[in-house]
C-alpha cells in the first residue's frame, strides 16, 4: 500500500551552471569554484551524505550571492530544498523555495521553475496536503489523450505524473488510471531512468495487493527492488524492502517479514531516518508477537498429540 509517508527519492538536476562552457573566454575562478561545490554536492546527495551536501551547496550559495549571479543563487537554493525535503525539514524546504521564487524571473530557464513548483508539490504531499499538492502538480503534467500523453514527456512531466500517481493512492481515487496514465508516459518517452520505472513497479504491486494478488505483487516489488539497486538509491531500496515486509506480513509469513523489515531498517538507519525507523520498529514489534504466538501454538499441538 502506498502511504503519505513514502520517501521519495528525486535525484537532483545534473545541471551545473555550466553554459558558458563552450565560450573561450577564461571563466572566473569564483564560477569554477561554485560549480565544483554544486558537482560535489551533487555526488554527496546520490551517496545520500545529507549533511555534506547541505554544506557544499551552502558553499556554492554563498559563492554566487557573493557575484550576485542570480541563475546560480536561484539553482542552490533548490538544490538545498531538494535536501531539507530529503531529511523531513519542511520549514526549510519552504525557507529556499521562497527565496527562489522571489529572484525566479523570465531571464531565468524554465526548468528551473518547474523544479520550485514540483518541490512545493513534495513539500505538501511529505505533510498530507494534498489539496496543495494537487495545485502545484496540475500544470506540470501533460494533457492526456485516451491515457496516452500528449508529446513526449519530460523528465520533470514523468516525476510530477508520478507524484500525481501517489496521490491517487492517497485518496483511493482513479488509481488504476493514473497508474496507467504513468506507464503510458515512461514508455511513449522511452525513458530508461530504473528509479522512475522502480516507482511504477511499486505503484502496480500497489494496485495487485488491492486486488489479493499477493503473490504477484511479491514478484513486482522484487523487480522494483532490483532497479532501485541499479543505481544503488538507498531511500527507494529501503522502501521497497520494507513494502516486502509488510507484503509478507500480510500474507501470515512473518519469519520473511521480519528479515525484510530488519534489512529495511539497517538501510533506513545509513539514512539516519528516524521517522521510518520508528515505523518499521512498531511493525517489528507486532511481527515478533506474530512469531511468539506461532512457536508456542506449535509446541502446544506437540504437546496435545
Amino acid at each position: 500500500m502506498i502511504k503519505t509517508s513514502f520517501k521519495l527519492y528525486l535525484l537532483l538536476s545534473i545541471l551545473i551552471l555550466s553554459a558558458c562552457t563552450g565560450n573561450i573566454e577564461p571563466r572566473p575562478t569564483e564560477i569554477l569554484n561554485a560549480e565544483n561545490y554544486t558537482t560535489d554536492g551533487i555526488r554527496a546527495f546520490a551517496a545520500a551524505d545529507w549533511q555534506r551536501a547541505e554544506f557544499l551547496f551552502t558553499k556554492a550559495l554563498l559563492i554566487y550571492q557573493g557575484i550576485d549571479d542570480q541563475r546560480g543563487v536561484v539553482l542552490s537554493h533548490i538544490n538545498l530544498a531538494e535536501v531539507a525535503l530529503t531529511i523531513d525539514d519542511y520549514s526549510t524546504v519552504e525557507e529556499h523555495l521562497l527565496a527562489a521564487s522571489a529572484i525566479t524571473n523570465k531571464t531565468l530557464q524554465a526548468d528551473m521553475q518547474a523544479r520550485i513548483s514540483l518541490l512545493y508539490a513534495q513539500n505538501a504531499l511529505m505533510q498530507n496536503r494534498p489539496a496543495i499538492a494537487k495545485q502545484y502538480l496540475q500544470p506540470l503534467l501533460p494533457e492526456f489523450d485516451n491515457e496516452i500523453p500528449v508529446g513526449k514527456s519530460s523528465q520533470i512531466q514523468l516525476i510530477a505524473i508520478g507524484d500525481r500517481t501517489k496521490l491517487a493512492f492517497i485518496e483511493n481515487s482513479d488509481t488504476s488510471l493514473w497508474t496507467r496514465q504513468y506507464a503510458n508516459a515512461l514508455t511513449q518517452s522511452n525513458n530508461k531512468d530504473s528509479d522512475l520505472q522502480a516507482r511504477l513497479l511499486r505503484y502496480q504491486a500497489a494496485l495487485q495487493q488491492q486486488q489479493g494478488d499477493l503473490v504477484i505483487a511479491e514478484s513486482t516489488l522484487q523487480q522494483a527492488l532490483i532497479k532501485y539497486k541499479i543505481n544503488l538509491s538507498r531511500p527507494g531500496i529501503a522502501i521497497t524492502l520494507s513494502e516486502l515486509g509488510e507484503l509478507y506480513m500480510a500474507q501470515g509469513q512473518y519469519q520473511e517479514a521480519q528479515e525484510y523489515v530488519n534489512r529495511a531498517i539497517a538501510v533506513f538507519q545509513y539514512l539516519n531516518n528516524a521517522k521510518q525507523m520508528s515505523r518499521l520498529n512498531e511493525i517489528l514489534v507486532d511481527i515478533e508477537l506474530h512469531l511468539v504466538k506461532s512457536h508456542s501454538d506449535s509446541r502446544q499441538t506437540i504437546i496435545h498429540k
